[in-house]
C-alpha cells in the first residue's frame, strides 16, 4: 500500500477547500455518533461558527492594541 502525504497547511490555505473539508468531516463524525445531517446543514453550521469566531476576534480587547 502506497500512502500519499499531503501538505495540510497548503490544503487549508484555500478557504473554499477548508470549508468543504471541515463540513464533510463534521458530517461524517456526526453520522458516526448516530446523528444524520446533510452537507448543507454541516456547511451552515461551519459558516455560523466562523462568523461567530470572526466577531469575537473583532470584539476582543486585545485586538484594539
Amino acid at each position: 500500500m502506497n500512502l500519499k502525504r499531503y501538505d495540510i497547511k497548503k490544503l487549508f490555505s484555500d478557504p473554499a477547500r477548508r470549508r468543504m473539508m471541515i463540513a464533510e468531516s463534521t458530517r461524517v463524525t456526526m453520522a458516526r455518533e448516530g446523528v444524520d445531517i446533510t452537507l448543507a446543514e454541516s456547511l451552515k453550521s461551519y459558516d455560523k461558527v466562523m462568523k461567530e469566531k470572526s466577531q469575537k476576534v473583532v470584539d476582543s480587547p486585545s485586538s484594539l492594541h
